[in-house]
């Protein structure tokens, strides 16, 4: 089973939209499933907390529920996903730190590269369409 991990600072706004479009659009492709599809913060400040109000009704408003409740990075994520994607280049940085071996660091990717990482084109052309509108708003 692939599994993904999309990872910003609070995890109450960017990776939780990632986390919740991911699945919404996998959900909609049977050859993608079963997949693991996670996110989680840098910073403890939201722990437990649902997605930001005003992210949650961009997402609601495309058809897509933010659901996941924010928790916090763990080094042990390096080796439990498949891939990671970092929400900005501080978080990449931050993530970069953690990893200890070359392995780990393979795994971990810009959001914005998500094209170049999984080579499914229709399913990213899709999962860029609506996950623009969501950073955005």
């Amino acid at each position: 089973m692939n599994s993904v991990l999309f990872v910003c600072l609070g995890n109450i706004c960017r990776s939780p939209a990632a986390e919740g479009v991911m699945r919404h659009l996998v959900s909609q492709e049977p050859e993608l499933t079963p997949m693991l599809i996670q996110s989680c913060g840098m910073g403890s400040w939201y722990l437990g907390s649902l997605p930001d109000d005003r992210i949650r009704h961009a997402a609601k408003a495309r058809g897509v529920d933010l659901i996941s409740r924010a928790r916090l990075f763990e080094p042990k994520f390096l080796d439990d996903f498949d891939y990671i994607f970092a929400a900005d280049n501080e978080v990449l940085h931050h993530l970069y730190r953690y990893a200890k071996t070359p392995e780990q660091k393979s795994k971990i990717h810009l959001l914005q590269l998500l094209a170049p990482a999984i080579p499914t084109k229709p399913f990213l052309t899709l999962f860029t369409r609506v996950m623009q509108p969501l950073i955005m708003s």
